[in-house]
């Protein structure tokens, strides 16, 4: 079939407007959620505009916004400002207003800081690769704890034990000569209260991998297109991919 521009247009209008009430109770559903809530963000372009599509994943939902800010205007739109669950991200700043005991960092992004510490030679190599072996034994432990294979309080016990650990070879990361390792591991510390939550609290993940996969679809559709190109076309992307992601 031949089908013209315009008719595909009117059908995403058509599409969009249908979702506009489920899209919206679901973005009050996620602002609610006292639980485990997941969330990322990738880029996006509206006209060729640089642009951000934001993802919240909690339970069976997901909602998407874009906008033309990655700060934490927009986090606070996708989750609420007064949100009481337990948020689980990477490092990025936007989401710093949220307390550090309603966090959990995402310890893959973690893991991959530490790699960039451990290529790095003298003592931010050392630094690196021990706290690479700790995070490897740490995942090790959990993976056990998640196949019923050791017990939740058997992992808080090995944990009591690592967690100085960790902390003590990150503190003498701060003293490192390397500015880049230097920095880093000081700005993990700020953020030391985010990285046991899984630990302590019950349902928590230790990674945002949830997160990362839902919004991969944007990801992989934005290589494959030119974006958006009109607000309409952007609020339509943002109850499909709501829809779509939610469904999966």
């Amino acid at each position: 079939f031949k089908i013209s521009t315009g008719t595909i247009c009117k059908a995403e209008r058509i599409a969009s407007a249908a979702l506009k009430n489920p899209v919206e109770e679901a973005k009050k559903y996620i602002k609610n959620k006292k639980t485990e809530v997941h969330a990322d963000e990738t880029g996006h372009k509206e006209k060729g505009k640089r642009m951000w599509a934001w993802v919240a994943v909690a339970c069976c939902l997901s909602i998407f916004i874009i906008r033309p800010s990655r700060g934490s205007i927009v986090a606070k739109e996708l989750l609420g400002e007064d949100f009481s669950g337990t948020l689980i991200t990477d490092r990025w700043s936007a989401y710093s207003w949220v307390s550090e005991l309603l966090r959990q960092l995402c310890w893959s992004h973690l893991l991959r800081d530490f790699e960039k510490i451990s290529e790095r030679k003298g003592t931010s190599e050392k630094i690196g690769k021990k706290l690479i072996r700790l995070t490897e034994q740490m995942f090790k432990y959990w993976h056990q704890v998640k196949r019923n294979e050791k017990t939740k309080a058997q992992f808080q016990k090995y944990m009591a034990k690592k967690i100085p650990e960790f902390e003590k070879i990150l503190k003498n990361g701060t003293r490192c000569k390397h500015k880049k390792t230097k920095g880093m591991c000081k700005e993990i510390l700020k953020l030391k209260n985010a990285l046991w939550t899984f630990v302590h609290k019950e349902g928590v993940e230790t990674t945002n991998n949830l997160a990362e996969r839902t919004i991969r679809t944007h990801v992989i559709w934005t290589k494959t297109s030119f974006g958006t190109q009109s607000k309409a076309g952007t609020l339509y992307m943002e109850r499909v991919l709501t829809v779509v992601g939610s469904c999966k």
